[in-house]
């Protein structure tokens, strides 16, 4: 009897452990924070993709859904850091487009579901709300906080105006590149 509590006992005692966390253990397509994009792309495809879509150009974007057939995702997005030479890579956004809006919630639903399942501490915030840009857009929102960074999983209800499909995105953004959004990029 005593083998078999001190058994249940590591095993409830070492369960934790199982579960990540580090946001850098969360893959989207097989890429995740911290690798170089370099692993993925060639330098010269990198370079000729790269865009600096903020006003302050402290990071580049480079959109590779050209690039690959993607097993789950339709689009990514990756945001790396301007001047370097290793193109590590700061956030990464995968897009799931949808015919109509239950399916974009289902998904958000499901990708939630596993975030939580795989991370054994989080911080969760939920958020709907009209899309800054377009009013008649709405954002299901679902954001996860860790100390080094915050996963985003939302669907967004695009109108019609937009053009856009249903999106559901799932982001992973490590704390300096949320840092350089909420101070720099729009300055």
């Amino acid at each position: 009897m005593r083998i078999f509590l001190l058994s249940l006992f590591l095993i409830i005692s070492f369960q934790h452990w199982t579960k990540a966390e580090d946001i850098r253990e969360f893959e989207i397509e097989g890429i995740s924070l911290g690798d170089s994009l370099l692993k993925y792309m060639s330098k010269k495809a990198i370079i000729d993709d790269l865009e600096y879509i903020y006003p302050d150009d402290g990071y580049w974007a480079v959109t590779v859904s050209t690039k690959y057939a993607f097993e789950i995702y339709d689009n990514v997005m990756v945001h790396g850091k301007k001047n370097d030479s290793n193109y590590y890579i700061y956030s990464i956004t995968g897009d799931l487009f949808h015919s109509d809006i239950d399916k974009c919630l289902k998904k958000k639903e499901e990708i939630s579901a596993n975030i939580k399942n795989t991370f054994s501490y989080i911080s969760t915030e939920d958020i709907t709300k009209k899309h800054a840009s377009d009013s008649a857009t709405t954002t299901h929102s679902t954001w996860y906080d860790f100390e080094d960074g915050s996963i985003l999983v939302a669907c967004y209800d695009w109108s019609k105006k937009s053009g856009h499909p249903k999106t559901t995105k799932v982001t992973l953004d490590t704390i300096e590149f949320i840092e350089w959004l909420d101070n720099k990029a729009y300055n």
